[in-house]
């Protein structure tokens, strides 16, 4: 009987974690982890700073251009406390962004969920990564 339960726990976990690895490479519609946006200049040309040139290009991604705010998928407190994402530019930490002309600004990356992870737990909001033109 012990055998024939271990037998049934092990098939189901191999039947699940099968159907949803099909599942998530099948679908063309998912919202990834990671969120990239190339900046385009003729787009970019019509905005004054970065805040309202990412507003509604990133999904997920909330911008409150008022006050500077940027939040990832919604109000977020986690278990450390941040509410806000970590913001890097170039790898470097900034908090505030409003010197950046989005002219100057080649891709910005958006890391959500547990994949931001690997910055460790400043990051436990998600990551806003912005890659400057060399």
């Amino acid at each position: 009987m012990k055998k024939i339960l271990i037998f049934l726990a092990v098939a189901v976990m191999a039947c699940s974690c099968g159907n949803a690895a099909k599942t998530v490479d099948s679908s063309s519609d998912k919202t990834d982890a990671k969120s990239s946006v190339r900046v385009q200049e003729n787009d970019a040309v019509k905005y004054t700073d970065i805040y309202a040139y990412l507003r509604g290009r990133v999904p997920g991604l909330i911008v409150d251009v008022d006050s500077h705010e940027i939040r990832i998928r919604g109000v977020v407190i986690s278990q450390f406390g941040d509410e806000f994402p970590l913001i890097l530019v170039d790898g470097v930490e900034f908090s505030d962004l409003s010197g950046i002309n989005p002219l100057d600004v080649d891709h910005v990356d958006v890391i959500k969920d547990g994949t931001a992870g690997i910055y460790g737990s400043k990051a436990s909001a998600g990551v806003v990564h912005i890659h400057l033109k060399k």
